[in-house]
């Protein structure tokens, strides 16, 4: 018999009752997982861990040369720029290997869809995107759902590459984190289930 428990974090006490569970019927399992980083944005001084990443990787000297070339701004994309995110990622992988089926057809219109999907649902999926000068350089497709932000896909412009785009958008994303009432910020492993 096989489980497959999507989403269920190894620390929550639902991974200790399965357990329990299969033990009392003298079950062995055998637990296969993906490890996803994520923040627990409740459990963190968030102006400590910002100061931290600013100096890794030298982010901040890279976003001072970015902000030289132009103006520098971070942004919810509007459904109707989903294109030029498929653009982008198709560049992206233009000569890498991409399994991720994001940019077929049919997905397409799935991904055109979910980014429809009305703000009073419970799930919703964003594309929130680094621009410079209106020209977007990053993208990260997310889902949001209730206080959780999962990273699904995220692609740059490699032309810019040397600026590190995707991961200036992921410490704004950080960063705007208190604001849209993010709990945890799941980093993911992208094209999951």
């Amino acid at each position: 018999c096989i489980f497959n428990l999507h989403g269920l974090l190894s620390s929550s006490p639902t991974t200790n009752m399965l357990s329990l569970y299969l033990a009392k019927r003298k079950l062995k399992p055998t637990v296969f997982s993906v490890v996803s980083p994520y923040i627990n944005m409740e459990s963190i001084n968030l102006e400590e861990y910002m100061k931290k990443r600013r100096r890794l990787h030298g982010l901040d000297r890279r976003e001072k040369r970015l902000r030289y070339l132009g103006e520098v701004k971070v942004a919810e994309s509007m459904p109707n720029e989903i294109e030029q995110v498929f653009t982008l990622h198709d560049r992206h992988w233009k000569f890498k290997l991409d399994t991720s089926n994001f940019t077929n057809e049919e997905h397409k219109n799935f991904y055109r869809s979910l980014v429809n999907i009305s703000e009073e649902a419970p799930m919703q999926a964003r594309v929130e995107s680094l621009y410079l000068d209106n020209e977007m350089l990053a993208f990260s497709y997310v889902l949001m759902c209730r206080g959780r932000h999962i990273g699904y896909v995220i692609g740059h412009d490699d032309d810019y590459g040397l600026y590190g785009p995707g991961t200036i958008l992921d410490k704004e994303q950080i960063a705007n984190s208190p604001k849209k009432s993010i709990k945890k910020f799941d980093f993911s492993i992208g094209y999951e289930p």
